[in-house]
């Protein structure tokens, strides 16, 4: 089977999307300490979700 980049990255950012999900709720029953750890993590989740967004708009404007 052969996907497109477009395809793959909305994949990936799917999975990036369900992590921070999980890791939204493990945040609440941590302690102090390991909520900013999270929170670092999540804040670099959204990084990568937002350049695949970037990404997907250019492959959908290059195909069309």
């Amino acid at each position: 089977m052969i996907v497109s980049e477009t395809q793959r990255l909305s994949w990936q950012r799917d999975i990036l999307n369900q992590a921070r999900i999980l890791l939204v709720k493990l945040r609440g029953g941590v302690g102090h300490g390991q909520a900013i750890e999270i929170n670092q993590i999540i804040g670099q989740i959204d990084s990568a979700m937002v350049i695949a967004w970037e990404l997907i708009g250019k492959g959908e404007k290059k195909d069309a």
